[in-house]
C-alpha cells in the first residue's frame, strides 16, 4: 500500500459511470519494472585446473595480448564445485564439471571474485577502508514514479479528459524512461558486472509476463495478479490497491561446504529471489521490510523453479557461477589456502590486466500490458478498473563464510571468520558498504528458498583421485 490517497484506493475506487445499458470492467494491468539473479548445476565430467600452472602461462600470454582459450576459459570448466591444495607442489587446484552445451567459466570472473573477497576493491576513505560485498542495481527515478502516481490520478478523477489508448501510450513512454545502472563491489566494466546487470534487467521481463519460459507452475506476477483479480471481480470481492511498488532482487541462500583436510567441495550454493514492498516518500523511494502476499508468493514459486528457469534462460545459469566463484574465492581466503598451499596469488590478486567489458550506466524501463474484459448487465455505465505493478531490484552476492557452513568429520583450523561490520585489512578498518538494498534479514531469506543442488562427492575421495591422475606437475587441466 502506498501512503496518500492512493492508499484507500479500491476497485471501486477507480470507477467512471457512462450512461449505457451494459456495464464493462475493464482491468489493465501495466508493469514497470527493475528487478534483479541462478541455477543448479548438472553435473558431468569432472576436470581438474591448476592455478599454478594457470597464473604461470597467464603471465607469460598476457604480455602478448593474446591468451588462450584454454586460459580464458579455465580449461572448458562450466561449474566449479570446490578446489584441493597440493601442497606437495605448492598449488590450488579448481575443481569442477565439463557439461557440453552450458556457459562457460571466465577466467576473468574469478580474478574479480578473489579480488574482492582479498579487499583489493575495498575504496580508502582516510584511514579507513570501505569493503562492498559484489552487486549490482538498476534504480527507478522517484520523479518517475512520482509522474505515473500522477497520471493515474487524473486518469482516475477525470476519465473524460483521456481515452484508453492515450493513456496507455503516456504510462509506457514514461515507464521507459531511463534508469541508473549501480555496480557494487567490483569495477563496473567487466564480465563479472554485465552478467549480474543483465540477470537484473532480464528478470523483469518474468516479473511482468512479457517472458513466459513456459514451465508448469510458474507464473508471472503480472499473470498472478490477473487471476486473483479475476476471481475477486466474479464473487464481488474486488479489493486490490490502485498501485503497488514491489522490489526484486537475488540473494545467496544458505551455503553448505564438505571440508576434509586439504579439500573443499560446494555442498549447497542456491541464489534465492528476495522481495520488498516499497512507497514514495519526500521523493525518495522507501521500503516497507516486508513483501505483499502475491510477490512473496511469486518469489517462492521462481526460487523453486530457479534451475529449470535457467535451462531456458541461460543468463542465470551465469550469474550462479559468479555466485559460485565469490563462495570459492571466500572459503579460500577463510581457510588460508593460499598459506597452506604455499601458492602466491599475486598475480590474479594485482597483477593480471582484467579485460574491459562495456556496461550500460543507465537503461529504459521495461512495461507490459494486459487486459481482461467482463460485461454485465446494468442500467448504467461502465466501470474501468487499473492497477499498476512497478518495481525494481537488483543482484547482491552477499556470501559470509563461518564455521556454521562446513560439513566435516575432523576439527578445522581456519583463521577466524570474516565479520560484515569491521574487517583487518593491512593494519587498517574496514568497513562494510552501507548499501541498504542487500540487507539479509530472517524474514527476506523466507522469501525464497532453492532445491539443493547435487553433491560432487566427498573431499577425500576427490582428493585422492585429482592428485593420482595429474599428469605431470606443470599440467594446466585434466580430467579425473
Amino acid at each position: 500500500m502506498l501512503e496518500d490517497s492512493w492508499k484507500s484506493v479500491k476497485i471501486r475506487g477507480c470507477k467512471s459511470v457512462v450512461p449505457m445499458k451494459k456495464q464493462i470492467l475493464l482491468i489493465i494491468f501495466l508493469v514497470f519494472i527493475l528487478s534483479a539473479a541462478a541455477a543448479g548445476s548438472t553435473y558431468g565430467a569432472k576436470r581438474a585446473v591448476s592455478l599454478k600452472t594457470l597464473q604461470q602461462k597467464l603471465e607469460i600470454f598476457d604480455k602478448t595480448g593474446a591468451v588462450p582459450d584454454g586460459i580464458t576459459r579455465l580449461g572448458g570448466l562450466n561449474t566449479v564445485e570446490g578446489y584441493i591444495i597440493d601442497a606437495a607442489n605448492k598449488d590450488i587446484i579448481l575443481v569442477g564439471s565439463v557439461i557440453p552445451g552450458a556457459p562457460l567459466l571466465y577466467l576473468e570472473d574469478l580474478a574479480v571474485a578473489l579480488r574482492n573477497s582479498w579487499y583489493e576493491y575495498a575504496e580508502l576513505r582516510g584511514k579507513t577502508n570501505y569493503y562492498a560485498n559484489p552487486g549490482c542495481s538498476i534504480d527507478p527515478d522517484p520523479a518517475v514514479i512520482q509522474r505515473l502516481f500522477a497520471l493515474g490520478k487524473k486518469n482516475r478523477e477525470d476519465p473524460s479528459g483521456i481515452t484508453e489508448e492515450e493513456y496507455i501510450v503516456e504510462w509506457e513512454r514514461i515507464g521507459k524512461s531511463p534508469q541508473a545502472v549501480r555496480v557494487l563491489g567490483i569495477p563496473f566494466d567487466t564480465h563479472f558486472a554485465r552478467v549480474m546487470v543483465k540477470a537484473d534487467y532480464d528478470m523483469k521481463s518474468l516479473v511482468n509476463g512479457s517472458d513466459n519460459p513456459d514451465i508448469p507452475g510458474f507464473s508471472s506476477l503480472m499473470d498472478m495478479t490477473m487471476e486473483e483479480a479475476k476471481n475477486a471481480i466474479q464473487k464481488g470481492e474486488a479489493a486490490f490497491s490502485g498501485f503497488s511498488l514491489n522490489r526484486f532482487w537475488f540473494f545467496p541462500g544458505k551455503n553448505l561446504y564438505r571440508e576434509e583436510d586439504n579439500a573443499v567441495m560446494i555442498e549447497k550454493c542456491p541464489v534465492i529471489l528476495l522481495t520488498e514492498e516499497q512507497y514514495l516518500n519526500k521523493g525518495k523511494i522507501a521500503g516497507y521490510g516486508g513483501g505483499s502476499p502475491l510477490a512473496l508468493k511469486f518469489t517462492e514459486a521462481f526460487s523453486e523453479k530457479y534451475s529449470e528457469i535457467a535451462a531456458r534462460r541461460p543468463i542465470y545459469v551465469e550469474l550462479e557461477n559468479l555466485f559460485r566463484f565469490v563462495a570459492i574465492a571466500k572459503v579460500m581466503k577463510y581457510m588460508s589456502a593460499q598459506e597452506k598451499s604455499g601458492l602466491d596469488l599475486g598475480y590474479f590478486l594485482k597483477q593480471y590486466s582484467i579485460p574491459k567489458t562495456p556496461v550500460d550506466r543507465t537503461l529504459p524501463g521495461r512495461t507490459n500490458v494486459k487486459k481482461y474484459e467482463s460485461r454485465i448487465d446494468l442500467q448504467d455505465g461502465y466501470q474501468t478498473y487499473r492497477l499498476w505493478l512497478p518495481s525494481c531490484g537488483g543482484v547482491g552476492i552477499e556470501i559470509e563464510i563461518s564455521k556454521s557452513n562446513f560439513i566435516r568429520s575432523k576439527a578445522v583450523k581456519s583463521a577466524p571468520a570474516v565479520k560484515t561490520g569491521s574487517v583487518s585489512k593491512t593494519g587498517k578498518s574496514v568497513s562494510v558498504h552501507p548499501d541498504d538494498h542487500r540487507g539479509e534479514t530472517s524474514s527476506r531469506l523466507n522469501a525464497g528458498r532453492a532445491a539443493p543442488a547435487a553433491a560432487p562427492g566427498k573431499p577425500e575421495q576427490i582428493q585422492d583421485k585429482v592428485l593420482k591422475t595429474r599428469p605431470a606437475a606443470n599440467t594446466l587441466y585434466w580430467d579425473f
